[in-house]
């Protein structure tokens, strides 16, 4: 699974989940950020899915 942490700006992703079989985190570019954070004053982020 996919952890999405707008507070910290970060996607991590597991190695089950990469090609390469590597876990890693990746920045979240500022508008995406702030998008997710904005989607979170308004609809509840307690699912699975974001869109």
């Amino acid at each position: 699974m996919t952890t999405v942490r707008a507070d910290r700006g970060l996607t991590t992703l597991r190695a089950l989940d990469t090609k390469t079989q590597s876990a890693r985190q990746v920045p979240m570019a500022p508008d995406v950020r702030s998008t997710l954070q904005h989607l979170a004053k308004v609809k509840s982020l307690a699912t699975r899915y974001v869109f």
